[in-house]
């Protein structure tokens, strides 16, 4: 199946988000109510993108932290929910 992109300005999730790996290429999952994205197509795996209420809030950049509004948002929950998803991608091959 092909990764569909949805536009941040169109903030609207098509269906509810469950745990997704789209090949070995992307993975997607709802964690604490939060919504994590990562696409190894992303500025070489670098990123993952974060969504609350089915708006993206910011970025996790594995170099320099949360940054894009992720950094205004960041918080003890969100925290914990990003070490999860990050453990799971590394337990894939995806984020080491």
């Amino acid at each position: 199946k092909s990764l569909r992109i949805i536009p941040p300005a169109f903030c609207v999730l098509a269906r509810p988000v469950q745990r997704f790996i789209f090949s070995n290429l992307a993975m997607r999952r709802k964690i604490k109510g939060y919504i994590f994205q990562f696409t190894s197509a992303d500025h070489d795996g670098r990123h993952v993108h974060v969504y609350r209420d089915n708006c993206e809030i910011g970025v996790y950049d594995k170099v320099a932290g949360p940054i894009r509004g992720l950094e205004k948002k960041w918080n003890g929950e969100l925290r914990e929910a990003m070490n999860e998803f990050i453990k799971e991608l590394n337990e894939c091959g995806y984020f080491q």
